[in-house]
């Protein structure tokens, strides 16, 4: 997406959230908020409200085996259908955050059908306007089995990856695209739009506004380190500021551990850049540098000491 329009990340579990939000801060992501809800919760604030919709439906895990062994302990005969009717579930109030129009992908990285083609099956029975679509195949990936469900041969549409078929674990994968009716399914198909304003007015209800001496502040800051930046887009979360995405939502209600890019924080009157800026692509426009070959990389990344010469500091802009 190269930061540009809204990523929501989603993890029910709040640890699980927490390094999620990290590993964004670290990759250099800006335009993505994560949220800690459950699927049924995140359907209460944002219906209709994506594009597209990724599901990595937690499975039975079987294509994991080889890679993890431990896997196995947890999986017994009933597994299957536990997970299958947990995906179900989930899927109820996933469907339901696309809009008309909008992409889903499932997935699953386990070989069980009652996880992947019949709950494939399933969505087509009970979501009359969710269409299959095709997938491009590599090498070694091949058709959905309709066999191994009610037999619908739009199923060949999905795609199983085997394991002894290819340089990867064992995974499914489905496409399909909402539609309201088949005539808008097929508009859809061939000029896609996307619905959704950038409307900032409305969406800072869970923010506390920035203070004059504190966008005083944050415009010096930006005007030394030479950045053009919207100041409409900043919205402070206790003494900390994030950039908001574009299209972002209303944030009122909503359990958010990161809002787009966090610029940096306040304290006593002085405003203090902060890490997550460094690691973005704003961060790189400022930020001195230091080009390192690889025994300084391996002896810095160690801890140790590295001895940089001072013609080298001045090159990265250091003084």
């Amino acid at each position: 997406m190269h930061n540009k329009g809204l990523l929501v990340a989603n993890e029910i579990d709040f640890k699980r959230a927490k390094i999620l939000s990290q590993n964004i801060e670290r990759s250099g992501i800006c335009n993505t908020l994560v949220t800690n809800h459950s699927p049924e919760e995140l359907l209460e604030r944002l219906p209709g409200f994506f594009d597209k919709v990724l599901l990595d439906a937690p499975c039975s895990g079987e294509g994991m085996f080889r890679k993890d062994p431990d896997a196995i302990k947890y999986w017994n005969p009933e597994y299957n259908r536990q997970c299958a009717e947990r995906q179900k579930e989930i899927l109820r109030s996933t469907i339901p955050l696309l809009r008309d129009g909008g992409t889903l992908i499932y997935s699953t990285c386990t070989f069980s059908p009652e996880e992947d083609e019949q709950v494939i099956s399933w969505i087509l029975q009970n979501f009359p306007q969710m269409k299959l679509l095709p997938i491009q195949k590599f090498q070694g990936v091949q058709n959905g089995r309709p066999d191994w469900s009610d037999g619908n041969s739009e199923l060949l549409k999905t795609a199983r990856i085997w394991p002894h078929k290819t340089k990867a674990e064992g995974h499914f994968i489905a496409k399909l695209i909402k539609a309201a009716d088949q005539e808008k399914f097929e508009s859809r198909l061939s000029t896609p739009t996307v619905s959704l304003s950038r409307n900032r007015k409305n969406r800072k209800k869970s923010t506390v506004s920035l203070e004059k001496n504190e966008l005083k502040l944050l415009s010096d800051f930006f005007d030394q380190a030479k950045i053009d930046t919207d100041l409409s887009t900043l919205a402070k979360f206790g003494d900390h500021v994030y950039s908001l995405p574009d299209f972002c939502p209303d944030l009122d209600k909503i359990k958010i551990l990161r809002a787009g890019l966090e610029i940096g924080y306040f304290r006593k009157n002085i405003f203090y850049p902060s890490h997550a800026l460094a690691l973005s692509s704003l961060g790189e426009k400022f930020y001195p540098q230091l080009s390192l070959d690889d025994h300084q990389l391996i002896d810095y990344v160690h801890g140790d000491v590295i001895r940089i010469e001072k013609s080298d500091f001045k090159k990265a802009g250091y003084f």
